[in-house]
C-alpha cells in the first residue's frame, strides 16, 4: 500500500487501482484484488460467538455481589467484570458445526459473586411446588448473615432473585413466572457478611437443572466487598 502521488487524487476503483481516503485525508492506493477471500476467520467467529453467550448471560443475571471491588480496580462495571470473568474462566466453549458455531455454558463453572464470607452448606433446591423453587441450607459462621438465590432460566435469558434472608432460618423460596413451566433454570446461592468496610460476599454456589413455573420480586444488597471461591453444589428437577 503507497500514498497515491498522482495530481489527479480519485476514490474508488480506477482500472486495476483503489483509491481510499485516510485518517488524515490523504488518498491512499493500492491494487485491486477480486478474490479477497471472506475476513471472518474460523477464530473471529468464534470470539465473537463466545463474546455475545457472555454478554448475554450478564444481561440476563444483572446483580453481581463482590465483583463491585474486582471492577473499580479495572475502571469498569460490575457487569463488565463478570462478563470478563465467564469469558476467560472456560465457563463458554464454543463448537463448530457444520457452517454453525454453538456456543455452550458449564453452569457449574460460572461465579455469579465473590467474597469472603462462609457460605452455608446448601442442599439440592426442591421443584417439588408449583411457582416455586425451595433452597435450604445448613447455617454456617454467623445466624445474622444474608442468604440470597438466584433462579436463572436460560431460555428467556431472565434471573430472579430471592429476598434476603437470614442464614439462621435455614431455607427460603423464591417464586418464578408462570411462563417458566417445563423449562429447565439454574440455581445459584451466595451469602453476604457485615464488615467494618461494608459487606463481604462468598463466591456463589451452584445447583443445576429443574422445572419452575412464577416469579419474586428482585431484591438486591451492595457493598464493599471481597473475592472467595465458588462451590458446586448439584442438580434436580421438578416433579
Amino acid at each position: 500500500m503507497a500514498k497515491q502521488v498522482s495530481t489527479l487524487k480519485v476514490t474508488g476503483k480506477l482500472g486495476d487501482i483503489v483509491g481510499t481516503k485516510g485518517p488524515k485525508g490523504d488518498i491512499i492506493a493500492r491494487t485491486y484484488q477480486p478474490n479477497v477471500k471472506n475476513p471472518q476467520t474460523s477464530g473471529q467467529i468464534t470470539q465473537r460467538t463466545k463474546f455475545l453467550a457472555g454478554t448475554g448471560l450478564a444481561g440476563g443475571i444483572k446483580y453481581f455481589p463482590g465483583f463491585e471491588k474486582y471492577a473499580k480496580g479495572l475502571r469498569i462495571s460490575a457487569r463488565n467484570a463478570f462478563t470478563k470473568q465467564v469469558l476467560r474462566d472456560g465457563s463458554i466453549t464454543v463448537v463448530k458445526s457444520g457452517d454453525e458455531y454453538q456456543s455452550t455454558i458449564d453452569w457449574g463453572a460460572v461465579a455469579i459473586s465473590k467474597g469472603t464470607a462462609q457460605p452455608p452448606l446448601f442442599s439440592a433446591p426442591s421443584f417439588e411446588e408449583e411457582a416455586e423453587v425451595k433452597v435450604s441450607w445448613t447455617p454456617e459462621g454467623n445466624n445474622t448473615d444474608i442468604v440470597q438465590v438466584l433462579v436463572y432460566q436460560p431460555d428467556t435469558n431472565v434471573g430472579v432473585y430471592s429476598a434476603p434472608t437470614s442464614m439462621g432460618a435455614g431455607s427460603l423460596s423464591v417464586d418464578v413466572p408462570a411462563r417458566w413451566s417445563g423449562m429447565d433454570v439454574h440455581v445459584y446461592g451466595f451469602c453476604l457478611r457485615e464488615t467494618e468496610s461494608g459487606q463481604a460476599v462468598n463466591y456463589s454456589s451452584y445447583w443445576d437443572a429443574g422445572n419452575v413455573e412464577a416469579m419474586a420480586e428482585v431484591k438486591r444488597l451492595a457493598g464493599a466487598m471481597d473475592p472467595s471461591v465458588s462451590t458446586y453444589i448439584g442438580h434436580g428437577s421438578i416433579a
